[in-house]
């Protein structure tokens, strides 16, 4: 449970980018049951639900891209705080300027317009692949030397730079930077490691000891809430490591989601250079480092900073995710 610090209660609106997104409608539904007053800065209104716009909490505003948008000022006019989720990731063909401009000029205009208008609080979602690759030796943290994993995470440590000029005007501002995200309606990897868990098929990972860091999507809506309903000094902005605090296995991942899901364990052991071979031949690298790599992350700066302490622990996150994708997943 999040023990807050000695801060004074966010007043004013709070803008969001990337409302419709898969961490966007988990937000959403925590600001929804909330009441609090929020404007949705969007691509298109008409991904929006009809509850959203008839919401009168709810102040819609159709932008198009961020990296394009012109009229971002009048859109942030009474916002306090800004909650930027909105970006370009999962899109495995897409070149480094696609990324570099949704990803990094969208995340400039949007931190210029809000310096402009006077807004107090800005938080981004950035990623873990800022810093790192899928898989890296030793324990990663805000010391860690900077080695953005391709494209995307060169994109999103250019955005932690306008994000970082923020403060020097004395505005809060923050950049997350997460691991793989756990809920059932994820996309990218973690779908796919739904998916196979679903099937029920024997897999060959019984063995695989790697470690790595998780979040559960309830766990990263907490921490964004917590960071946007208080007022916060500009000396504690800054980029930030955050996971839950257990780290699991590839094995440990598909027993939990396979339990959830009322399926067999059905695991069965194979040397892991065997399978990392063939993968690696076939041009599979991050997914071989994402299954069979460790991505130890210390989260322990944001923790202290901001007196967080996750309500969930990962298994139960792993649990809720497999559970709820079952439920859900076609006849």
């Amino acid at each position: 449970m999040t023990q807050h610090l000695q801060t004074q209660p966010r007043s004013g609106r709070t803008a969001i980018t990337g409302s419709t997104g898969f961490v966007g409608r988990h937000l959403m539904s925590r600001m929804i049951e909330k009441g609090s007053d929020v404007t949705l800065l969007v691509q298109d209104a008409r991904k929006c639900p009809a509850g959203w716009r008839d919401n009168p909490h709810i102040h819609i505003v159709q932008t198009g891209p961020l990296e394009q948008a012109d009229d971002l000022c009048e859109a942030l006019r009474d916002a306090a705080t800004v909650i930027h989720l909105g970006g370009l990731a999962h899109v495995k063909s897409a070149e480094a300027a696609r990324f570099m401009a949704a990803n990094a000029e969208g995340t400039e205009r949007l931190a210029a317009a809000s310096a402009r208008v006077g807004v107090k609080t800005f938080v981004h979602l950035s990623s873990i692949a800022a810093i790192t690759e899928n898989a890296a030796s030793g324990t990663i943290s805000e010391a860690t030397p900077a080695r953005p994993g391709g494209p995307y995470g060169q994109s999103k440590q250019a955005a932690e730079r306008h994000v970082s000029a923020l403060a020097a005007q004395g505005i809060f501002a923050a950049s997350l930077r997460p691991p793989l995200v756990v809920g059932a309606d994820a996309p990218g990897n973690w779908r796919t490691l739904q998916q196979l868990a679903l099937s029920g098929a024997p897999l060959p990972f019984g063995n695989t000891s790697n470690r790595r860091a998780y979040i559960g999507v309830d766990t990263l809506v907490e921490m964004l809430d917590l960071l946007s309903a208080h007022e916060w000094g500009s000396d504690k902005s800054g980029d930030y490591c955050i996971a839950n605090v257990e780290k699991l296995s590839l094995t440990q991942v598909l027993s939990l989601l396979r339990q959830a899901m009322g399926k067999r364990r059905a695991l069965f052991s194979v040397p892991s250079r065997l399978l990392i071979a063939p993968l690696v031949l076939l041009g599979q690298r991050r997914i071989t480092q994402s299954l069979f790599g460790d991505l130890d992350i210390d989260s322990r700066r944001f923790r202290d900073t901001f007196a967080f302490s996750e309500a969930r622990g990962i298994r139960e996150e792993i649990h809720k995710s497999g559970y709820e994708f079952a439920l859900n997943a076609p006849a």
